[in-house]
């Protein structure tokens, strides 16, 4: 049976899977996943950190809503916040937070240098590319030396639900998703969960 916020995630699995209409992106944009975004998403994992990042690159950054908890935790670092869908950039750059800059982009295809971040941030934003590996990558190339990876996101492959369809290459599990990360490069710091998932992965 799926604890509360199991099930929350779950919600916002379905809502992915798809196009967005503009009924999903009220509730995509709404106060409650502010809410499950705070206490049981990535707000949780980041918080468990003890650095002082000077350049964050956040992926999948939707409205804007995980990059305020970002810059709360690190209110002196320059964060750079991508997202693909266009219209969720444009709510999020009426935010106006200190030192951010919200971008449209392809987390498969980076457009910056080499070594250009010390932290990537990623929140529930992998299960919705397609070449996931390619991302993985990216992110690795993107990085400095010593540079962190934090992941949260949904573990596809874990819902029973996704074994009745065909399978996509965007669909993993936990397991599948490391073993990416060690295939690049990245050494595996720390990691938790299973349906939902977060692990901390150094360059």
């Amino acid at each position: 049976m799926l604890k509360k916020e199991d099930f929350i995630m779950f919600c916002i699995l379905i809502v992915s899977m798809q196009k967005m209409s503009f009924h999903e992106k009220l509730f995509v944009n709404s106060s409650y996943m502010k809410f499950s975004h705070r206490f049981f998403g990535i707000n949780r994992v980041i918080n468990k950190l003890n650095d002082d990042p000077k350049d964050i690159l956040e992926l999948g950054c939707g409205n804007g809503i995980t990059t305020n908890f970002i810059v709360k935790k690190f209110p002196k670092a320059r964060i750079v916040a991508l997202d693909y869908d266009a219209d969720q950039i444009e709510i999020a750059q009426k935010k106006k937070l200190n030192n951010v800059e919200f971008i449209v982009g392809d987390a498969s295809d980076l457009k910056f240098k080499d070594g250009t971040f010390d932290m990537v941030i990623e929140s529930l934003a992998f299960h919705h590319v397609k070449d996931y590996k390619k991302a993985i990558k990216e992110t690795y190339r993107v990085l400095r030396k010593d540079g962190q990876f934090i992941v949260f996101d949904i573990a596809t492959r874990s819902i029973p639900f996704f074994n009745w369809i065909e399978k996509h290459p965007t669909y993993f599990s936990k397991n599948e998703f490391i073993d990416e990360l060690k295939s690049v490069g990245f050494k595996i710091s720390k990691h938790g969960g299973r349906f939902k998932f977060w692990v901390h992965a150094v360059k």
